[in-house]
């Protein structure tokens, strides 16, 4: 047991068990609990003119690849969805990828026994890289569980007619997320102005209709 929480939290261990120990520490407040934590991280599709992160409700936040065009996105945001932060929640392939690299590092410093060395700690920053590549590889079969898992609750809900609060502002042609309370369940959409007037974050808005290309619902201020 000693042997193991020497090597758990050697330098070159220590950041990153520290950090996956949060992470655990998150998902099981939200299982237990089921109380919705926001943490600032969201993400704002403009369809016609560019694609903006913003940050709120990390652990729902998920992009859908039929909503991205290549033309669209910049250096970085190509890198999130090649990695798999794309129609994944944001936070299951963020703790996925943390745990992988946590797992290399501890894995290869205790088999070089270079855990309490400069070796070690440059060894855990260069499988940074390596770990996301595997990590991709590791969550490419949820991809198919979480498309049919939204699938299944958009078939379960009505959102016509629904209220619920606009996440960022949009004006035009904007389209941004709409948080929406029915019965128990949390839900997040998109949402584009019914006339393209400007209607601002935290602005209670009602669902009109969907649009006819099913990506995203017509929206009005409530």
């Amino acid at each position: 047991m000693n042997e193991l929480m020497n090597i758990l939290f050697a330098p070159a261990n220590v950041a990153l068990s520290a950090f996956l120990g949060l992470l655990f520490l998150y998902w099981i407040f939200n299982i237990i609990s089921g109380i919705e934590i926001d943490s600032d991280f969201d993400v704002d599709l403009d369809l016609d003119l560019d694609t903006e992160f913003e940050f709120s409700n990390l652990s729902n936040a998920e992009i859908q690849k039929d909503h991205l065009s290549k033309n669209q996105l910049k250096g970085w945001q190509k890198v999130l969805v090649y990695f798999n932060f794309v129609d994944l929640p944001f936070m299951f392939t963020f703790t996925s990828w943390i745990f992988t690299w946590w797992a290399l590092t501890i894995s290869l410093t205790y088999f070089t026994d270079s855990a309490h060395s400069d070796f070690g700690i440059a060894l855990c920053i260069m499988l940074m890289f390596p770990s996301l590549l595997l990590n991709k590889w590791i969550t490419s079969p949820f991809k198919s569980f979480f498309r049919h898992l939204q699938k299944d609750g958009d078939k379960a809900h009505k959102f016509e007619g629904k209220t619920g609060l606009l996440l960022s502002n949009i004006s035009g042609d904007k389209i941004g997320n709409v948080r929406l309370k029915i019965n128990d369940d949390t839900l997040t959409v998109y949402g584009k102005s019914l006339d393209g007037t400007s209607i601002n974050t935290d602005d209670e808005v009602i669902i009109i209709n969907q649009s006819d290309d099913k990506k995203y619902y017509y929206i009005k201020q409530f």
